[in-house]
């Protein structure tokens, strides 16, 4: 017969394993959700922008391309980072 101390033991294992695969799958979804709703409203964020544009004038050159140059930056580093990563395998 096994000591209800093991017993209690196991059963808190099984409680957290339990606990963070539904934790884990309970992010996934959420995360899916949030990339789902934030393609579905794109229409929205254009329309917006147009108005915005409609008001206020386009952005200034120099804005654009610092915007543009921030993002291919961006790009631009995480593809070094990959190629750096897999160099070496």
């Amino acid at each position: 017969m096994a000591d209800i101390g093991w017993l209690a033991f196991g059963a808190a294992i099984v409680a957290l394993f339990v606990w963070y695969f539904w934790h884990t799958a309970v992010m996934m979804v959420r995360y899916f959700r949030t990339i789902t709703h934030y393609l579905d409203t794109r229409g929205d964020r254009l329309k917006a922008e147009i108005a915005h544009e409609a008001i206020h004038g386009r952005p200034p050159l120099w804005y654009r391309m610092v915007q543009k140059a921030l993002i291919l930056s961006i790009i631009a580093g995480a593809a070094a980072l990959v190629w750096m990563k897999f160099k070496g395998a």
